[in-house]
């Protein structure tokens, strides 16, 4: 016989019947009252919006409502990973994420909010080359070093190759 009250206010009839004399039966009514303590909306922010891959970004829920709500969210992420205090850790590749914070008190009300990953920034600013010895002889070899420089995590590899002769992986000329 407990009752729960609807998520609007009004009057609701409670109704017991004799499961022995079914005829037999008995009435209250129940006043339902808005709730004193209703959560309204719940709103998300990230910042930055833009991060790198496995880079991070702290986002806040801010939550709005009537009485004395609970401002206690929970977060999730469509992908990567977030803690319970809204710090986002992007996942390796490009896109969009949606962070989501949803009210503890009232699980129907929840916000997001997007952050963009891009791709991390691996440039390469520059490729020197160098070879020793700078004169050969008809036939003859010279090592070949090549010197890349980049901002980010840039790879070094590099493909040789040569208008004239022949040159191997190793930039053996």
């Amino acid at each position: 016989g407990t009752f729960t009250a609807p998520a609007s206010a009004g009057s609701v009839t409670v109704t017991a019947t004799s499961t022995q004399d079914t005829t037999k039966s008995g009435m209250a009514k129940v006043n339902v009252q808005a709730s004193s303590q209703t959560v309204t909306s719940v709103a998300v922010s990230c910042a930055p919006a833009t991060v790198n891959a496995n880079g991070t970004s702290q986002c806040t829920a801010t939550v709005k409502g009537t009485g004395s709500y609970s401002s206690a969210v929970t977060w999730s992420v469509s992908d990567g990973a977030i803690d319970t205090n809204g710090r986002l850790t992007a996942p390796a590749s490009a896109g969009i994420v949606t962070v989501t914070a949803t009210s503890t008190q009232d699980t129907t009300k929840s916000g997001t909010a997007s952050v963009n990953i891009q791709a991390s920034s691996q440039t390469i600013t520059s490729v020197a080359v160098s070879c020793n010895p700078a004169t050969v002889n008809t036939k003859g070899t010279s090592q070949c070093t090549a010197t890349v420089q980049g901002t980010g995590s840039y790879s070094s590899a590099v493909t040789w190759s040569v208008s004239d002769g022949a040159i191997d992986a190793n930039g053996l000329f």
